[in-house]
């Protein structure tokens, strides 16, 4: 009787070739599944409106500007970009009855023109006897706006203040579209650049929020590798995006069918009427794709500066995050940057749910387990503070602070408590103190009537109203504020921490 040669590597080749093509068939299924799912999704959008259709052609991009090009020349050139703005994307002569809320018809309530001051544009402030800069750095679908608040309390400190716009941002959805994350780092690289020059002798600082803060770490990273480069004295941090949802990373797939137009709409995560003056309401898959691509950009530097010890010379960071976020992944701030971090003054200040008893039944238990965040657990090289209510029975919160290198737990008082009807903070509200007259509670003497988008308390039917369903429940401001200022100004008066 025959026998099959077992050393014959003809079948086992063979078989090795019907798995690879079972998991390519599967891989392209899988693929085809999901951008259809998508392009099923996105045709439920609105018709995008004129600003989300035009391409502005003066924006700056790292393959057209970058290394040829100062912050002077950055500005000179959003000059024209916003010329090109004005002739390309706004409407004039609508009557404000038919277009209340919209950002590109001059004259409406969000029309960031009717302001003293168009906060979407880069906006610098040099006090007379500067005694040090900060460069901030704004979060993606933002502008310059969103860190307001933290310039004016470094600009009453004495110090210089470059609130950059970041590429594709303040002008129309489709500039995040089309920008990438080396146009964002290259822009940052020029801010920071104009701050040593602003800084003299006197301290460097650098706030970014979300994918800003994400900006904020590459360029320290990078200066650490150039021994000749002065890096930043302190980094400040708000919400940042250390880690995305798994989603991000397969966000550039929806290039394979948004070219055919029955799946044209599929490059936007969200097509929103845009209500807000200061922030895009309408969200494309790149943006998303490339924080993520930037995330990977900040890892490896990481690792490379561990790995080089340049670690050693990097400045402390105060960090501030929500611990539920639906925008980024909360504990990679913890376990991705501060826990690979050497023991150098940092801090981690966590904003905690409301754990008053009688908001406690509303949380999935998911949420609940979110727990201390290992508050009461030996810790690494920074402080940990867990701002929560003092106790179950009350709104009051108190900060919780665990030291490097204790195991005990200290309480100090804030003086503040949760506002009637608030269960957390969220991604949004972290950078904006409650009197924020745009984002606030409403309490801000400056505040428009028409246009407190963060004290809207609208109730009726669904599918009425021309705003966001999102912006009648996320909360938009930062009921704590006063303890990111706190630590914020002892960063600045005294290099350290507040305990």
């Amino acid at each position: 009787m025959d026998h099959p040669d077992t050393n014959d590597p003809a079948p086992r080749h063979r078989r090795i070739r019907r798995w690879a093509a079972r998991i390519l068939l599967t891989l392209l299924v899988a693929i085809t599944a999901f951008l259809l799912g998508i392009g099923l999704v996105t045709r439920t959008f609105p018709e995008p409106t004129r600003p989300l259709t035009v391409k502005l052609e003066e924006e700056f991009t790292a393959r057209r500007y970058g290394g040829r090009m100062d912050l002077d020349g950055y500005l000179a050139l959003e000059e024209r970009l916003f010329a090109e703005l004005e002739a390309k994307a706004m409407a004039r002569g609508v009557p404000a009855a038919t277009a209340l809320f919209d950002r590109y018809v001059e004259g409406s309530p969000s029309d960031p023109g009717r302001f003293p001051r168009n906060w979407n544009r880069t906006w610098i402030t040099i006090p007379e006897s500067p005694r040090g800069a900060v460069l901030l750095l704004h979060g993606l679908s933002d502008s310059p706006y969103s860190l307001r608040a933290i310039g004016r309390i470094y600009a009453e400190h004495g110090f210089s203040v470059i609130g950059l716009r970041l590429p594709g941002h303040g002008t129309v959805p489709t500039g995040i579209l089309h920008a990438t994350w080396r146009d964002w780092a290259a822009a940052a690289r020029l801010g920071l650049d104009r701050a040593r020059e602003l800084a003299g002798s006197g301290p460097l600082h650098v706030v970014g929020y979300s994918n800003g803060a994400l900006l904020s770490l590459l360029v320290t990273l990078e200066g650490l590798e150039d021994p000749g480069r002065r890096v930043p004295d302190r980094l400040v941090l708000l919400s940042p995006a250390m880690g995305l949802p798994r989603i991000a990373r397969f966000a550039w797939w929806v290039r394979l069918i948004s070219w055919m137009p029955p799946f044209r709409k599929s490059s936007w995560q969200d097509i929103g009427p845009e209500v807000d003056p200061f922030k895009y309401s309408s969200f494309p898959f790149n943006a998303s794709y490339q924080c993520w691509k930037g995330t990977r950009v900040v890892q490896r530097r990481l690792d490379r500066a561990i790995r080089s010890g340049a670690i050693a010379g990097m400045p402390p960071v105060l960090a501030f995050a929500s611990v539920v976020d639906a925008t980024v992944i909360a504990p990679a701030v913890q376990h991705r940057l501060l826990d690979r971090l050497p023991s150098n003054g940092s801090e981690l200040v966590l904003f905690d749910i409301n754990r008053h008893r009688s908001m406690v039944r509303l949380f999935p238990p998911a949420t609940l387990e979110l727990g201390d965040w290992e508050l009461h657990e030996p810790g690494g090289g920074y402080t940990l503070t867990l701002v929560t209510n003092r106790s179950s029975g009350t709104d009051e919160v108190a900060a919780f602070t665990r030291r490097p290198g204790e195991e005990e737990v200290s309480e100090s008082s804030t003086g503040l408590a949760w506002p009637r009807g608030a269960y957390s903070l969220s991604h949004v509200a972290v950078p904006f103190p409650p009197d924020d007259p745009i984002y606030g509670d409403g309490s801000s003497p400056d505040s428009d009537p028409l246009l407190r988008l963060g004290s809207l308390q609208l109730k009726g039917e669904t599918g009425q109203l021309q705003i966001p369903t999102s912006l009648l429940y996320r909360l938009r401001y930062n009921p704590f504020f006063p303890v990111m200022a706190d630590r914020i100004t002892a960063a600045m008066e005294h290099g350290g921490v507040v305990y």
